[in-house]
């Protein structure tokens, strides 16, 4: 598009008809759609239902709204045909082709909404009844005709064939409705779904985590106990109770370690004094402990 603008001697595109921004334009919000539909930064994360909602919501009404101004106004100016002067009948059509022209582009964005869902979720592509499209591309290319071209046509005829259609447009809205209550319910059940799988693995996590931390405050308080209760026996004079050799490497298990080295020391030494004692008994006054 940025090249076509480059390439154009008069500021126009090919048709003559449009400056060589409009594609600019175009191209430039086709891509802010593709980055918002690809980032997933919207209020539905799925394309399907935020496309089928959005055509619901927004444009199925205008385009009620806009079959209704041509149904109206078509019949009105055939109804008129000929108590309209000539700037009157001008007027009329150009209000006419103002309502054409919305009436038209609603139509379009429309369909490309309804094209995004269905290349999202293309089982919708079946499931879908969009037939009234047709019918009302043909309704108002046949009531243009008749206001551009001033075409025989009897006005209560216009207006019951737009009323079919407007009837028609009105049931397709019920179907679309009622599809996308199915695709919300379905959404709804896959969250909930996902919801409890989500509490059981986080459920299974505090629990693994509980246990972990069970056991550590297990075997730690196990390993302090020993030890408190060994240092009692120290205090008391006990050094015969020797404790069991640990067999981790955790911190009570180095406690231990050193507990049973210190207390190893200690009863060395106790034996040293016992038999010094025992010597100085037998007058051995010049008997001295070993200092090894």
């Amino acid at each position: 598009a940025w090249d076509a603008t480059a390439k154009s001697a008069n500021g126009l595109d090919a048709s003559g008809q449009s400056t060589v921004f409009v594609p600019v334009t175009a191209a430039g919000i086709a891509l802010l759609a593709q980055i918002s539909d690809q980032s997933g930064i919207v209020l539905d994360p799925y394309i399907d239902t935020l496309y089928l909602g959005l055509a619901m919501v927004q444009k199925l009404p205008a385009i009620q709204e806009g079959l209704g101004q041509i149904r109206a106004w078509s019949t009105y100016l055939v109804a008129k045909a000929d108590g309209l002067s000539a700037p009157e009948r001008a007027k009329v059509r150009l209000r006419y082709v103002i309502w054409d022209s919305e009436f038209r582009a609603d139509i379009k964005v429309f369909k490309a909404y309804v094209e995004k869902a269905v290349a999202d979720n293309p089982s919708l592509q079946s499931q879908l009844d969009l037939s009234v499209l047709n019918r009302l591309e043909a309704f108002r290319a046949r009531a243009y005709a008749v206001v551009m071209e001033d075409g025989a046509q009897k006005p209560d005829v216009l207006w019951a064939e737009g009323g079919l259609v407007l009837d028609d447009l009105g049931q397709t809205f019920e179907k679309l409705l009622s599809k996308m209550e199915d695709l919300l319910t379905q959404r709804v059940r896959q969250a909930q779904v996902q919801a409890y799988y989500v509490a059981g693995f986080t459920t299974f996590i505090l629990l693994v985590a509980a246990y972990l931390f069970y056991s550590f405050y297990l075997v730690t308080s196990q390993g302090l106990s020993q030890a408190s209760r060994h240092l009692r026996q120290i205090a008391e004079g006990d050094l015969g109770n020797r404790p069991a050799e640990p067999a981790g490497r955790d911190e009570p298990a180095q406690v231990l370690r050193s507990l049973i080295a210190m207390q190893a020391v200690l009863a060395q030494f106790q034996t040293a004094q016992q038999e010094l004692a025992h010597q100085h008994d037998l007058g051995q006054i010049d008997f001295r402990m070993s200092t090894q």
